[in-house]
């Protein structure tokens, strides 16, 4: 006998790009990334060093 209960769902896979080939995709993932660093970095009262332009 199995336990429904604890039944895990099963995710249908779908193929999906690349995300260091798909530059979209990775850019977004890096804007997100930075922002949620901000807000952390924010609220733990830290300070921010940005770099624009490789200075």
């Amino acid at each position: 006998m199995t336990d429904t209960t604890n039944a895990i769902k099963r995710i249908s896979q779908v193929s999906r790009k690349d995300p260091l080939i798909d530059l979209k995709t990775l850019s977004a993932i890096a804007k997100s990334a930075t922002v949620h660093a901000r807000l952390r970095a924010k609220m733990n009262q830290a300070t921010i060093t940005i770099s624009k332009m490789g200075t």
